[in-house]
């Protein structure tokens, strides 16, 4: 059995050797701040200040042109205008990341493809917006694409108010589930890296420290007074979780408060999982400074790892990405569950139970999505198919279990067995 009397002398040892490095200890507190600071502050925000040549044949102000490109946004797309040959010299040259092209009837084309119900070919290329991008650089052409789509969403409203909705496309992105429309790619991120920083902080530190005591001839002293492994390990987690709850403390009051990084979750279960993330650090730490002797080495094997966990842990790109054989071998490491379940716990607010946050559809969700309406006040979906001659819909939804209560209404029950036989004459 490990002697606490033993632990705290080593405990003591760590703190007073802590004492004598400030140093040291003032960078391991600045490093993890420094570091989610720049992750923030560097990844995932939109582009800015993106050129791109505008090749506009339409020389009216007033024109649905003109209307179209004061909907980009200016902060992120500047817009030079120029001709057809410098345009295309420009983004050759690399000059620009994009070319936005307008033909000189795209006023009147766009609104015969609005208006008219047949139009041809030469009159849907003339009312369209021809955009030509370079690809060399697949965010900001993503950026690009979303902010013309928004631009002329935008431009759509302006124009046709209240009748927007006939231009709009066929697919609408209800509120999601989880999460916000407006998440970028810093929210996926952040939690990972938290777990990455607090995990590879605790390996540098504890490799190292044990190597170079060991160098030093503190560890011999140790074995001799009577210590045992047990208690050497019990005292370098102890130690380590001082330092790693200030770390966390840092890390939370940035990420949570100074960078508004979203938390619909236990603000304990995370914590909890950061520490555990640190306390396998040490654990990892302790396995390098067993098997390295020189402290040269042992920075090498821990940097080593650092760079194919990262890519591989799911941390900077989905695990889905992943090609199987590796899949497999990302699983195994340390940071792929933890992450993942640091973002549903963030994002998603899972407890420990796995029970997820109850998804509220209203009346009107509902009657969007056609959900069987059963009050006994209103009509069900059953009786309005029937009504409209729908056979095929009826059945559709009697296979689903739309069920009428036979204790109701004689038509009702003849309803739902003509229905149920196919007797289409009956039904209609």
């Amino acid at each position: 059995m490990p002697k606490w009397r033993n632990i705290a002398a080593l405990i003591i040892k760590t703190t007073v050797r802590m004492k004598r490095m400030p140093g040291s200890l003032f960078f391991q507190f600045l490093l993890p701040v420094m570091q989610i600071s720049l992750m923030c502050l560097c990844i995932g925000g939109d582009p800015k200040g993106i050129q791109v040549a505008v090749v506009n044949n339409e020389t009216s102000s007033s024109s649905f042109s003109q209307s179209l490109l004061s909907f980009l946004d200016n902060s992120s797309v500047q817009q030079v205008n120029l001709s057809h040959a410098e345009a295309f010299a420009g983004a050759y040259n690399g000059e620009y990341w994009a070319v936005i092209g307008f033909g000189k009837n795209f006023t009147s084309y766009l609104t015969k493809r609005v208006i008219q119900r047949q139009v041809s070919k030469e009159v849907v290329d003339g009312g369209s917006v021809h955009v030509w991008l370079d690809l060399t650089n697949r965010q900001i052409a993503l950026m690009l694409q979303k902010k013309i789509k928004d631009a002329f969403e935008g431009f759509v409203q302006y124009k046709m108010s209240s009748r927007s909705y006939l231009l709009s496309l066929p697919v609408k992105f209800e509120e999601p589930i989880y999460g916000s429309m407006n998440s970028d790619f810093t929210t996926f991120v952040t939690p990972g890296a938290v777990l990455s920083i607090t995990f590879y902080l605790a390996v540098g530190l504890t490799a190292l420290s044990f190597v170079i005591e060991r160098k030093e001839g503190l560890m011999e002293r140790c074995w001799v007074s009577g210590v045992s492994s047990m208690e050497t390990v019990l005292a370098y987690l102890i130690s380590q979780l001082i330092i790693i709850s200030v770390q966390i403390v840092l890390l939370l009051i940035l990420m949570l408060l100074v960078f508004k990084i979203p938390n619909e979750g236990s603000l304990v279960l995370v914590i909890s999982l950061i520490v555990l993330q640190g306390i396998t650090g040490t654990s990892f730490g302790l396995v390098i400074s067993s098997a390295i002797d020189d402290e040269q080495n042992a920075t090498q094997a821990a940097l080593g790892i650092f760079y194919p966990n990262l890519i591989v842990s799911g941390i900077i790109w989905p695990v889905e990405c992943i090609p199987y054989p590796l899949r497999y071998i990302s699983l195994a490491l340390p940071q792929t569950y933890a992450s993942e379940a640091l973002r549903c716990i963030m994002y998603r607010g899972n407890t420990h139970t796995l029970e997820r946050s109850n998804v509220r559809v209203d009346q009107e969700e509902e009657r969007k999505m056609d959900v069987t309406d059963r009050d006994g006040d209103t009509l069900p979906s059953l009786a309005m198919a029937a009504c409209e001659g729908n056979i095929s819909r009826v059945l559709y939804l009697i296979l689903l279990g739309c069920s009428v209560d036979s204790q109701d209404d004689g038509g009702w029950t003849t309803l739902h067995e003509a229905a149920a036989a196919g007797n289409t004459e009956c039904v209609q």
